[in-house]
């Protein structure tokens, strides 16, 4: 478990400690359970869940942003290798270039492989830490174009010329997806917010009419069954809108 929570902030791009993140996990939760209290059981529970994962959405979110942006770097960082490899460089010397070059996060990314092939460690080991450390199809491609043009040779700057243009392609149609899949995505989340927001209005307007719901079992149940549904619809819907490519 350990091992899966540093992994999760290494490719989240954080600098927090295994002990911090639980910490703040669990701080969290503690709150969440104490202003909940004063509406119910089930009501402090609830506080207390969202609580408790809340670090754990901020690590996916963080994640997404940063293979977002390592995406649309990785082309110019591509084109900086060939433009490097031609002028004179070896590829390890072009890899430090784009290091020094280029912002994070694909800047420290190629810095770290760079300083840990001139450390000793082989270019092959090097290049597999630089694919589990960012983990995303378009690193993995060029890792492994790199790797096999290591075992069989030929030219590499044709071949990352080639995969610099396929990784622009493959942005562009995920663009134009996200573009007709937006108006779906938008529905769904306005469909799983109005009972919340319903709920929430009648709890302000006339809370006596909403509180057998927090003070009878049935009521209990009923609340715990709705939020299951919501929950559950609202992943489905978006995962219909989601296309993965």
């Amino acid at each position: 478990m350990t091992v899966l929570i540093e992994t999760a902030i290494e490719r989240a791009g954080l600098h927090w400690a295994v002990g911090e993140f639980a910490l703040a996990s669990a701080l969290l939760a503690s709150m969440g359970l104490l202003a909940g209290q004063s509406f119910g059981l089930f009501a402090a529970l609830g506080a207390a869940t969202v609580g408790l994962l809340l670090p754990t959405a901020l690590l996916v979110a963080m994640r997404r942003r940063r293979v977002r942006r390592l995406e649309e770097q990785l082309p110019e960082a591509i084109d900086m290798i060939v433009n490097a490899m031609r002028a004179g460089f070896s590829f390890q010397a072009a890899m430090k270039f784009v290091g020094e070059e280029m912002t994070a996060p694909i800047g420290e990314e190629f810095a770290t492989f760079y300083e840990e092939q001139r450390l000793g460690l082989d270019v092959r080991d090097a290049l597999l830490d630089l694919q589990e450390r960012i983990d995303t199809l378009d690193i993995k491609m060029f890792v492994t174009s790199l790797l096999i043009q290591r075992e069989t040779g030929g030219n590499l700057s044709e071949v990352l010329t080639g995969l610099s243009s396929l990784i622009r392609d493959r942005s562009a149609l995920r663009d134009q997806i996200d573009t007709l899949t937006a108006e779906p995505k938008l529905t769904g989340n306005a469909l799983s917010a109005l009972p919340l927001l319903a709920f929430a209005v009648i709890m302000l307007l006339n809370r006596p009419m909403m509180q057998p719901m927090f003070d009878a079992d049935a009521g209990r149940y009923t609340l715990v069954f709705a939020a299951g549904l919501l929950t559950v619809g609202f992943l489905v819907m978006r995962r219909i809108a989601r296309i993965d490519l």
